[in-house]
């Protein structure tokens, strides 16, 4: 069992755990969204396998586009 925070949140969750598994869990719609793990954006390529680990700081947001 492993807890992380999500936008502020504790969640505890199973291990090993995706990002992928977080959006089913979280029941989130991808589009237009995009995460950070401590700090770093992870692209969208790589959900699937990166992997959680306890204590990580995971922020959701809306990416927008701009010039």
């Amino acid at each position: 069992m492993i807890k992380i925070w999500v936008n502020d949140g504790q969640i505890e969750l199973n291990i090993p755990y995706s990002i992928s598994n977080l959006i089913n869990t979280l029941k989130l719609n991808i589009n237009g969204i995009a995460f950070a793990v401590n700090s770093t954006v992870i692209s969208d390529s790589n959900w699937v396998d990166n992997f959680l680990k306890d204590g990580d700081k995971i922020v959701v947001f809306h990416a927008i586009n701009g010039g």
